[in-house]
């Protein structure tokens, strides 16, 4: 995408800021807020988040105590909204507790290996889970344990309802196998985009997927005027976008009238289709 730059900033604790650290939400959101201002300045921007980077990525948007300055809208891939009860806060905190000891305990690759198998990580097959262990080892240890409890599901806010009711735009996606992720956004009355042949990590396993749609969020989005620029096609089309382009652009060899005669999609679809198999 030619006038997007895209920036990928490393959170605390990896990459190039794994000497930074951080303790909780709002000081993750305060370094992420200070990498925005150094990368964008004043320009505008979309901040999208995976996983963890999603749910800092809510927590910077709607409670962060930090200037969020030009930010137009929020991309979510499978991130968790919150949890709702205290019960569900101390079970969850004593699970990323437990994955905090061995991540900072262990081998990299042991515990990674039994990362990958959990229920989120189901559709995976052996070969996936191997490379994405791999893939992963060099980046783990104490530093991944430090970041699990700053960042714990546990201490991040519900903000199912801050999501619905706040005038930013967000946007939700989630793979076709990713189940829980399906259900809490169903549940949350999320506006949902389904990634196919996909589960948790779907911009990985479906980097390819090309969006032809017709549902509104999307749409709206990619006709958005700083993400299509005039004469462009537009990153997300519908189906209906689609065959009238390629219908005006037969329009001659099909007939000789100043205007393309007017016939349901499905058939204008087929005569296209014959056409182009000729």
């Amino acid at each position: 995408l030619p006038h997007f730059n895209c920036i990928s900033l490393d959170l605390p604790f990896h990459g190039q800021a794994k000497d930074i650290e951080v303790t909780n939400f709002e000081e993750t959101a305060e370094y992420l807020a200070q990498q925005i201002k150094s990368a964008v300045k004043n320009e505008p921007y979309f901040l999208v988040g995976y996983s963890l980077g999603g749910r800092i990525a809510l927590y910077y948007a709607l409670q962060a105590q930090v200037g969020r300055s030009n930010l137009q809208g929020v991309i979510l891939e499978g991130a968790n909204l919150g949890l709702k009860t205290g019960e569900e806060k101390q079970a969850r905190f004593q699970q990323d507790f437990a994955w905090a000891q061995r991540f900072m305990q262990e081998s990299p690759e042991n515990v990674l290996n039994d990362w990958y198998q959990q229920p989120v990580f189901s559709h995976l097959t052996t070969e996936e889970r191997l490379q994405l262990v791999e893939k992963r080892k060099s980046n783990c240890g104490e530093n991944i344990g430090k970041m699990l409890l700053a960042t714990s599901l546990s201490k991040q806010p519900d903000f199912s309802e801050k999501v619905r009711l706040i005038s930013l735009p967000f946007f939700y996606f989630c793979g076709e196998r990713d189940h829980k992720f399906q259900v809490l956004a169903k549940e949350n009355q999320i506006n949902l985009v389904t990634i196919p042949s996909a589960g948790h990590n779907s911009h990985l396993e479906n980097s390819k997927y090309l969006f032809i749609t017709g549902t509104s969020m999307l749409i709206k989005l990619a006709w958005e005027p700083k993400i299509k620029h005039n004469g462009e096609v537009p990153l997300v089309s519908d189906l209906r976008f689609i065959i009238n382009r390629f219908w005006f652009k037969l329009q001659k060899p099909l007939s000789n009238d100043s205007q393309p005669k007017s016939f349901q999609l499905a058939t204008k679809a087929k005569i296209i289709g014959a056409v182009l198999d000729n």
